[in-house]
């Protein structure tokens, strides 16, 4: 996989990351898919690339901020997700897609926001709801 995709990958865990504010298991998930691809070096280094992208979220914004900051998100994750789609596989689409499955289901339950960020990387990947919805169950 090259750098681009996994920049992209890193960026995009950290947006989904952000728009609940969920619990440190998010990162032992990240470790645990790039564990997958890269070797303990690399590693490393994506999992300090991951912490930059969530730094630079806005924090703390509530009411109108909140939502203005969760619509550029979902921009964003658009745009991440064609960047994907040019150089992925369906077949690794679907790995980021369950990966990412595994990712906001860490903490135990998926909030209304992460299903719509997972919704969206789904309907990005032309993955069909019925195939995303095996994949959830998976979870």
């Amino acid at each position: 996989m090259s750098e681009k995709i996994l920049r992209a990958l890193m960026r995009l865990f950290a947006i989904i990351a952000k728009s609940d504010e969920n619990s440190a298991d998010e990162k032992n998930v990240v470790k645990s898919y790039l564990k997958q691809l890269l070797n303990k070096e690399q590693v490393y280094e994506y999992l300090v690339l991951y912490e930059e992208f969530l730094k630079s979220q806005d924090e703390g914004a509530e009411g109108e901020k909140k939502k203005r900051r969760l619509a550029v998100s979902s921009v964003k994750v658009i745009v991440i997700c064609n960047q994907i789609n040019e150089e992925l596989t369906q077949k690794q689409k679907f790995i980021v897609l369950i990966n990412l499955i595994e990712f906001v289901s860490s903490k135990g339950s998926i909030s209304e926001q992460e299903m719509e960020f997972v919704t969206t990387v789904s309907s990005s990947f032309n993955i069909p709801e019925d195939e995303l919805n095996q994949c959830l169950q998976l979870a």
